[in-house]
């Protein structure tokens, strides 16, 4: 029973004691961050001719093409399909950055004018991954569908059309890129 009273009367030093570590703890793992001792967070991952990679740009690639896989198989992918991916990711990002710069160098440009001459008089030839967008329940080119969103100016249709001209002007700088290199 001596214990016992001895530990009441000197709870309110124990108290102290851990609230004085509980702070501790608080300023180390948080203030040795902030002060930038422990390093920080990796910002930049890797640069080429110069040009960085983002660490948050390539982790979110990645989540990217690892949630594509998982709906694609239903499952989550194991360490080597993540490996895989991760070195897939890395190198698209290196490919697309060179590419990038050989079309500055090389003074590549494509016009606005390109890009409505192939929406509005090749509609056919437009990439798969547009085109779908407009097929009917027979697999065939909705031509009436595709002319009813051209003329459509809800938000989303908007925000639509502006994805297809950033794609479609990527696209035409890569086939111009391709056309001088080979």
């Amino acid at each position: 029973m001596g214990l016992m009273n001895k530990l009441r009367d000197k709870t309110h030093i124990i108290l102290i004691i851990l609230i004085v570590a509980f702070l501790a703890t608080i300023v180390f793992e948080w203030g040795m961050d902030y002060l930038g001792v422990r390093g920080g967070q990796v910002t930049e991952l890797g640069s080429v001719n110069g040009q960085e990679i983002k660490y948050a740009d390539y982790e979110s690639q990645v989540n990217f093409a690892i949630e594509q896989q998982r709906q694609q198989t239903g499952e989550d992918p194991d360490e080597s399909v993540v490996k895989m991916i991760r070195d897939q990711v890395w190198d698209q990002m290196v490919t697309q950055i060179l590419a990038e710069q050989e079309i500055k160098r090389l003074g590549i440009t494509v016009t606005n004018q390109e890009i409505l001459n192939w929406v509005y008089n090749s509609p056919q030839t437009l990439p798969d991954v547009i085109k779908k967008n407009f097929i009917d329940s027979t697999g065939q080119f909705n031509m009436a569908v595709y002319q009813q969103a051209l003329t459509t100016k809800t938000p989303e249709v908007t925000k639509f059309w502006s994805q297809v001209e950033e794609y479609l002007k990527q696209t035409l700088l890569s086939q111009k890129l391709q056309a001088q290199s080979g």
